[in-house]
């Protein structure tokens, strides 16, 4: 009895472990929105959805066009350094994942300076 006791405690700890790890990883998964500055325009309008099964919608609508972009694909997730990398994108797409915001990155993985800095935030709504 005592032995079906500690295998049913036990059991339950890892369900309860499981269930809090899965939800960490989570917490990057939802819709991120905000404008960017453009090259050649007063700006662009980005969407971008992140699923927890790691695929990402991303939908880019030029404020001054009649230009929208959209496209979908996996991105890969990096713990340590709390940024993601959207893998089957033609823009460079890399973004750094904080809580309730992602900043998108540089060409390179880094992160933008300079006076317009603060248009590459993207809003978690």
């Amino acid at each position: 009895m005592a032995k079906f006791s500690f295998l049913y405690v036990l059991l339950l700890f890892l369900i309860a472990l499981s269930g809090c790890s899965g939800k960490n990883d989570n917490d990057f998964a939802g819709v991120y929105t905000g404008i960017i500055p453009a090259a050649d325009g007063l700006g662009i309008k980005v969407h971008i959805t992140l699923n927890s099964d790691h695929t990402y919608t991303l939908i880019y609508d030029y404020v001054d066009k009649e230009s929208v972009y959209k496209e979908e694909g996996v991105f890969e997730r990096y713990k340590q350094k709390n940024y993601i990398i959207l893998q089957n994108s033609l823009f460079p797409r890399f973004y750094k994942v904080k809580d309730g915001y992602m900043l998108q990155l540089d060409l390179e993985g880094n992160i933008i300076t300079g006076e317009f800095a603060d248009m590459y935030v993207l809003a978690k709504i």
